[in-house]
Formats: C-alpha cells, structure tokens, sequence
C-alpha cells in the first residue's frame, strides 16, 4: 500500500488568486508525475495506492479489509522456467467475471538479477572485532564479509539458517548453528566427468553488546561419486557448526557464496541461551529433522531407535517423511530413596492455533542412563495426509517428582 495527499489548492489557502487555472494545472501535473512511482510499486506488488485524500483512515481501514480477505493461489513453475534471471510475468482473472478487477503480484524473477556491487564492499573486511584474529581478505572473501554485514538478508543464494542450544556434559552450554545452502549443480560436458562444485560458507556470533566471539570460514567441495547416478538439479548443502557458549542472548549471521556465478545469500537469527545450572526443570531446544540414515552418518550399523536426528535448516518436509525431533529434560528431581526420574512427555503439532495431533503421555524412558541431570527423548510424528502449510510441534514435559512442568516449540513446514 502506499498513501500520499494531494498538494492542492484549499478553501483556506491564503495564497494569490489564479484566474487562469494555470498555477493549479502545473502543480496538478507535478503532483501526478511525482505520484506515479507509488502507483506503480502497489499495482506491480498486488496493492492498493491511496493518494489525493485526506481521509487516510478511510484508505487504511480499505486496505486492512482487503488484507483480510483474500484467495491464496499456490503455484510451482518449471525448473527451466526458474533459469535465466529473466522476469516471469504473472496474470490471474476470474473466469466470466470481467467486471472483477484482480489485484496480485504481476511477476517474479526467475531467478535475482545480479547484484550491484556496493561501494562499501571494497572496504568490507572481517567481522568487527575479528580483524587481529584474520589475515587480510582476499576479493572473494570480502563479498562474503559484505553480505555477511547486510542489514537485510540477501537471497541471491538461498540461505537458511536454524539455532538451538544444548548442555553438554562436562563442556556447558552449546550453540548449533544448522546451515543449508541451495546451490544449483554443475551439468558435465558430453563424455565428461562429473564436475565438482564448492560452496562458501561464513559465520559469525554477536553477544548482546555487539562483539564478535566466534566466526568460521568453512566451504565445502560436491563431487558426485557414482557417474551412473544422474545428478540432481540443486544440490541442499548442511554445515553444522557449534561452539561452547555463556548464557545470554545472541545474534548468529551466516553468509554464503557460490563461487561459479558469485552470487550471495544470508541469514541472520537471535538466539537466547538459559543458565540451566541455576536449577529448576527446563528443557532444551528441539532438534527437528528427519532420522539419520547409514547414508548420511556413513555408519552402517546406525541405531533407528538411538536419540539422534538430522537437523534440516529450512525445517522443511515432504508429508511422506517421518518428523523427527530430540529434546534433553534438564534438573529432573529423583523419586526419594535412591530412586529415579520420574518425567512424562506429551507432543502437539498445531496449525493455526489449533491442535491436529496430541500424544498421550508417555513416561520417559531412563533405563540405561547413569546421568540424570540431562535426559535424551527423541520420536517421530507421521504428518501424512495434512495440508501443506506451516505448523507448530510443541513438547510438554511434566517433572511429577518435583510437580513442575516445562515446554519448548519449533515451527516447522510441510511440502
């Protein structure tokens, strides 16, 4: 939406006559011409231009009416149709409706236009507070610096980023950053083999006051291994990282860089970590993903009921695939007389604020555990046959030994 008021004549402008309208024509072609970059901007993103009124509430109240009220159209291109960077123009009408005026985004780029080069990115350098640590940027590092101090997410590369954290025994409080970068494979010339394509990977962690107390530089390198196997079209690239951390609250930022065509991405995410070693039953992040496989850990003999998961960064699934999540129960009281924990956990999932599935509550299990201070529980929740959409999975644990309770939420969506 975009609002302006007229600059016209009123009833009690004391300013000099103008008989011959011409003063006023003027000033109406020139509040017109300034006008229509506003115009322009809200037909071409679905919106509505308010101008020449004074009565802006009017206008507002139209707009937050019409916000209210909408279809929501889904519709997946072709991945050929994605290549090119060229602008896709978009067109929807109700059929036999043509007095109906439809009002959408008119297109999209296939894929970003190329980045302008910034004036500031030649004097970009390491993050600040890192630079006694670092050598000096070379070209290529100074665009991951400057995309890694954009205030607004770049997504010429898409970049996401998820944070949870952790106690881990005998270390404290750990921080995981789960990194997944979207880079489009490498096609290999005719009889060739396969190419090998990298990707660049910068990452930065900002404590409340604005210091930098850890960053890395990991990149990865993607052959495919089987010639046989047809290589996909976009390869979904994990880096997990993890540091040893204080309690507080802090700011992660990632940048990405593919180094074939240059392009960058972001993500930027605030994460608060808790003292759990104050006491007092509290839980950790959920670790949402999918169950690891001998292809993905390299261990053949890999335990499907063990409390592991594979953390997917975009925290998005197919409705075919199992969600699976882990979480660790913190300061969990033992039953008197040597006894043990006695902690429940109950799971909900749901989507608009509204629950699709509730779990009964089930004991957890401690059988094998020496260590009570932190207790694994992993499951898995079927989403078959939901929707598409966003969903919330939500984990309830209830210490009946102490009679407290603690929860955690993650979002998550379903493809």
């Amino acid at each position: 939406m975009s609002a302006q008021l007229a600059d016209l004549s009123r009833a009690d402008d004391n300013s000099s006559p103008d008989p011959s309208g011409r003063l006023a024509g003027a000033g109406l072609s020139m509040t017109a011409s300034s006008q229509e970059p506003l115009r322009t901007i809200a037909g071409e993103t679905g919106g509505r231009a308010i101008l020449n009124t004074e009565a802006v509430e009017a206008g507002v109240a139209k707009a937050l009416k019409d916000t209210s009220v909408y279809y929501l159209l889904a519709w997946k291109p072709e991945r050929d149709e994605n290549r090119g960077g060229k602008f896709r123009r978009i067109e929807v009408s109700v059929r036999a409706r043509p007095d109906l005026s439809v009002l959408v985004q008119r297109g999209f780029y296939a894929t970003p236009p190329a980045e302008p080069k910034r004036r500031e990115e030649a004097k970009a350098g390491a993050p600040d507070g890192a630079a006694a640590q670092t050598p000096a940027p070379d070209p290529r590092a100074r665009e991951l610096f400057a995309a890694l101090r954009s205030p607004f997410p770049r997504s010429g590369l898409p970049t996401a980023l998820t944070l949870n954290y952790v106690m881990a025994k005998d270390a404290g409080m750990v921080l995981t950053a789960s990194v997944q970068v979207e880079i489009e494979a490498s096609k290999p010339a005719a009889g060739a083999a396969p190419p090998t394509d990298r990707v660049e990977v910068l990452a930065a962690i900002y404590d409340d006051q604005g210091k930098v107390i850890y960053w890395n530089a990991p990149n990865r390198s993607i052959t495919p291994k089987d010639a046989t196997v047809p290589i996909p079209e976009v390869y979904r690239v994990s880096f997990p990282i993890q540091t040893v951390i204080k309690p507080g609250l802090y700011q992660v930022r990632i940048a990405s860089r593919d180094p074939k065509n240059r392009r960058t991405g972001s993500a930027t995410q605030w994460i608060e970590v808790p003292d759990v070693s104050k006491g007092g039953f509290s839980l950790s992040s959920v670790f949402i993903g999918v169950r690891p496989s001998a292809e993905t850990t390299g261990d053949a003999k890999a335990d499907a009921a063990a409390p592991q998961v594979l953390v997917l960064a975009d925290r998005r699934f197919a409705r075919d695939v199992p969600v699976r999540f882990l979480v660790y129960a913190y300061n969990a009281k033992s039953a008197p007389a040597g006894g043990k924990p006695d902690v429940a956990v109950q799971v909900q999932v749901f989507r608009d604020d509204q629950p699709v599935i509730t779990s009964p509550l089930r004991k957890l299990d401690t059988e094998g555990l020496t260590d009570f201070s932190r207790l694994p529980y992993a499951a898995e929740v079927s989403m078959r046959g939901v929707p598409a959409g966003r969903y919330v999975l939500r984990v309830t644990a209830i210490d009946r030994v102490a009679k407290s309770s603690a929860s955690q939420s993650v979002k998550f969506f379903i493809d």
